[in-house]
């Protein structure tokens, strides 16, 4: 009788240690996957600054170009463009008025 407690009490000894041993490892992995989630995160949240930031770059030269074009449209407007060409045989030409209202 006594053999047999033994016997039983080395396999449960041993079924233990084996659940333990499973245990620890799947506790590792959880460990490993939540570091891995937070490091995800955090770059995640860095991108999302990085992206942030050239949007606002975007958004600056879009401003930029626009008001490049709207000054541009005004000066043609209010100006006058006028190329007079030299008598024949002459090789160059020489500009009229440029004059801004």
């Amino acid at each position: 009788m006594l053999l047999e407690v033994e016997i039983h009490l080395k396999i449960f000894t041993d079924s233990v240690a084996i659940c333990v041993t499973e245990c620890c490892e799947v506790f590792m992995l959880m460990i490993y996957y939540v570091q891995d989630r937070d490091e995800a995160k955090r770059q995640l949240t860095a991108h999302q600054k990085i992206i942030e930031k050239h949007k606002e770059m975007i958004q600056k030269c879009i401003n930029f170009t626009k008001m490049l074009l709207v000054e541009k449209v005004i000066i043609k407007s209010n100006s006058t463009y006028c190329i007079c060409l030299l008598p024949v045989g002459k090789q160059s030409f020489r500009c009229c008025s440029y004059s801004a209202n």
